[in-house]
């Protein structure tokens, strides 16, 4: 009876350093350094933001890497334009907290430079046999031709999609329960249609969302407040998939 407090006491001392190497595989402290350009368009605070949010995906990627084809995608041509980053979506890990960061304004040209040093969390492998396959109809689309997206899932799903473009964000297409492939529209009745307004060409993309239970999402969403909903979501367990295209005159 003596030998019990202390077999319990290893038995509680070996669980904790078991939970301590598991959370030290699981989450990192790394650092993160992003760059971005600023003039007579976009404002120092607006170039440090995005040169914030390079710095954030720097550090996933020095901490877990990054899958094959993740990749910062530049939506315009010119460096004083609006960058937007979907890169989290392909790697491995997020950030749960910033411990330092430092702002560096640069000359010839002006940059805003963020340097952090962040924890970053792996986020757990998905089912294996929770997933689906997107399609397009084509990736250059001319103004007025008609979008189609295929869909088809491994299994019963909760489907949501939203189109997004430069400027507008997210602006929700469809949202159902599906069992076995569709093609949306779902009917001939109306069409995608590709439109550009007072521009030369257009590059958006379709981002799919898959879940085993339903969730709540409203028509439109501003960039940066649908990419944190769907991070937790993702987190969660909620598959997303996105597909590029471009429409041009």
């Amino acid at each position: 009876t003596n030998m019990e407090p202390n077999r319990i006491f290893l038995i509680i001392a070996i669980l904790v350093i078991v939970t301590c190497l598991c959370w030290t595989a699981l989450a990192k402290t790394v650092t993160g350094v992003g760059v971005h350009q600023f003039g007579v368009s976009i404002t120092e605070n607006q170039s440090c933001e995005i040169a914030k949010q390079k710095a954030e995906a720097d550090a996933i990627r020095n901490a877990f890497g990054e899958t094959v084809g993740s990749t910062d995608w530049q939506m315009c041509d010119d460096n004083n334009c609006d960058y937007s980053f979907f890169s989290w979506i392909e790697q491995q890990g997020q950030i749960t907290g910033i411990l330092n960061e430092t702002r560096v304004i640069l000359n010839n040209p002006r940059q805003c430079r963020i340097s952090i040093v962040a924890k970053v969390e792996e986020i757990k492998l998905q089912d294996p046999n929770f997933h689906l396959n997107l399609k397009i109809n084509n990736t250059i689309f001319k103004e007025g031709e008609h979008l189609k997206i295929h869909i088809k899932p491994s299994t019963k799903m909760y489907v949501y999609v939203f189109n997004w473009a430069n400027g507008d964000g997210f602006y929700k297409l469809y949202d159902g329960k599906i069992s076995d492939k569709i093609t949306l529209p779902t009917t001939d009745k109306y069409a995608y249609v590709a439109r550009l307004l007072d521009a030369k060409e257009s590059k958006e993309f379709i981002l799919v969302v898959g879940s085993k239970k339903p969730l709540h999402f409203i028509d439109t969403y501003k960039t940066e407040t649908l990419l944190e909903i769907l991070q937790q979501h993702r987190i969660q367990g909620a598959l997303i998939q996105k597909i590029n295209f471009k429409i041009i005159l």
